[in-house]
């Protein structure tokens, strides 16, 4: 082999290292952002302005959540605030947004906002409600969940009001996950479709208590593991009214 073939291998196998290497960096970079808790409120457009957030505006009313993003205890995250028309939240591979502090989880208007997956290939979790105490109570609406979840560890009780769950990847064993031993979850005017496993799920061995009323699910449990709609192994109540 000549010197100079030797040489071309040398420098493509440096620019292949030195990709590898940037791409290295930029997953780093966004692998997960904490917001301080000094009492600050946040909004996709405030992390999208925010140095390190992995949260970026990728046109009028789409951003892109490229990394585990934490809204910590003591701040606050709004949808009410900076919300356009036709806002869609791209999420990418294993995501997921936790909110520990005050959450306010629905649009000004009574349009969907939806939050969905960044690429084909991609399974993001979703958002996480951690916050909160017995006392207090989170609500969302208005969202459409496509091909990720909503997961509530928080100690606070939560109103789902008038959103779609559609397409679940199975990334959880259920669209909607329960991992709280003292929430009540309450589930009106939803829609589950489609889901890979179960449309509502828990944690194994977990009291969850859940009120379901007027929601429609249609054919759920899509990959075949004989998986009920609602798969909650040892709820403390389930109540259900008028769904079909």
């Amino acid at each position: 082999m000549t010197f100079a073939r030797q040489f071309l291998i040398m420098t493509e196998m440096n620019k292949l290292a030195l990709s590898l290497l940037m791409a290295m960096l930029c997953t780093a970079a966004f692998a997960q952002f904490t917001t301080a808790g000094d009492g600050k409120t946040y909004t996709f457009k405030t992390l999208s302005e925010t140095e390190g957030s992995g949260v970026t505006l990728v046109d009028g009313n789409t951003y892109l959540v490229a990394g585990d993003v934490t809204i910590a205890e003591g701040d606050k995250f709004t949808l009410f605030e900076d919300y356009t028309d036709g806002m869609t939240v791209r999420f990418g591979n294993q995501v997921t947004l936790t909110l520990e502090g005050e959450t306010v989880l629905y649009p000004p208007v009574e349009e969907l906002v939806t939050f969905t997956r960044d690429k084909e290939e991609d399974v993001p979790y979703g958002v996480k409600l951690a916050g909160g105490g017995m006392e207090s109570s989170v609500s969302v609406a208005d969202i459409r969940f496509e091909y990720l979840g909503l997961m509530n560890y928080s100690q606070s009780s939560v109103n789902i009001n008038h959103c779609e769950f559609y397409c679940h990847n199975g990334a959880q064993s259920g669209a909607l996950f329960l991992a709280s031993t003292t929430a009540t979850t309450v589930v009106s005017d939803c829609t589950f479709s489609l889901c890979s496993k179960a449309a509502i799920g828990g944690a194994a061995n977990y009291s969850c208590d859940l009120w379901v009323y007027n929601s429609v699910f249609k054919q759920n449990s899509q990959n075949n593991q004989n998986i009920p709609q609602l798969n909650l192994t040892a709820a403390n109540g389930i109540n259900i009214d008028g769904c079909t």
